[in-house]
């Protein structure tokens, strides 16, 4: 298997395993990102019932290789996007669950904070999978 493929999986299989619950639960996901603090209500709405589509669509495209290239360029931006969104909650000291693979577990503020730290790390290693993938396959 190669580095290309290797990273068209892995991120494909991140991107279902982030739309499903998501799919599942748009109310809930709209709730998690009204904790962001940056989207008007209308906005958080939209994205709500967006991007779990979005994320679905990219990952059975980065599996699949119809439309890899594509997806590859959403979901780096995507993924930069959500880096962006929790670094900007965690310069401002406001304790959040990303969301990203759905509810999680019950944490206290300290707990929030530093699993935010580890998932903008975690989402710009995602968002460097999409690297090798960027241009179309020769």
């Amino acid at each position: 298997m190669t580095l290309r493929n290797l990273c068209a999986l892995t991120l494909g299989a991140v991107l279902l395993a982030a739309a499903i619950p998501k799919l599942l639960d748009p109310p809930g996901f709209a709730q998690v990102l009204f904790h962001y603090q940056l989207f008007p209500e209308a906005v958080r709405h939209a994205l709500a019932l967006g991007v779990p589509w979005l994320e679905l669509w990219m990952g059975l495209a980065l599996i699949t290789g119809r439309g890899r290239t594509g997806a590859a360029r959403l979901a780096l931006g995507l993924m930069l996007a959500f880096a962006t969104a929790i670094g900007i909650n965690l310069l401002r000291g406001h304790a959040i669950d990303c969301g990203c693979f759905g509810a999680g577990p019950a944490r206290t503020a300290a707990e929030k904070l530093t699993a935010m730290r580890w998932e903008v790390l975690r989402d710009l290693l995602f968002a460097a999978l999409a690297l090798p993938l960027w241009r179309p396959e020769p």
